[in-house]
């Protein structure tokens, strides 16, 4: 992997750990009704074709649940699969104690 990507694709996952932790703290400071009434209306609650209405604050706090675990993941798989060569993860080599 070209270190350019390696790199970009780094940052990407510390933006998305920093996403997840944002909306986290969404979820208990302002709470998710102070997030329904930010969204406003761009909620559809049928099919989607239909006309947008008020978003609730559980919109909101499935909204941000759904962005605090995907960002998480997805950032910590990123850094740690992006980690430069010779600095993969701490491992326990156990070889020794087989060959007996």
């Amino acid at each position: 992997m070209p270190e350019v990507l390696r790199i970009a694709l780094r940052l990407l996952g510390l933006v998305l750990l920093v996403l997840g932790a944002v909306c986290l703290v969404l979820l208990i400071k302002p709470g998710p009704q102070a997030v329904a009434e930010a969204m406003g209306a761009a909620c559809a609650h049928n099919s989607g074709l239909g006309p947008s209405e008020q978003c609730t604050w559980w919109d909101a706090a499935s909204l941000l649940w759904s962005g605090v675990w995907v960002s998480l993941i997805v950032g910590a798989v990123l850094r740690v699969v992006t980690r430069p060569r010779g600095r993969g993860p701490l491992t326990i080599d156990l070889r020794r104690r087989r060959q007996r």
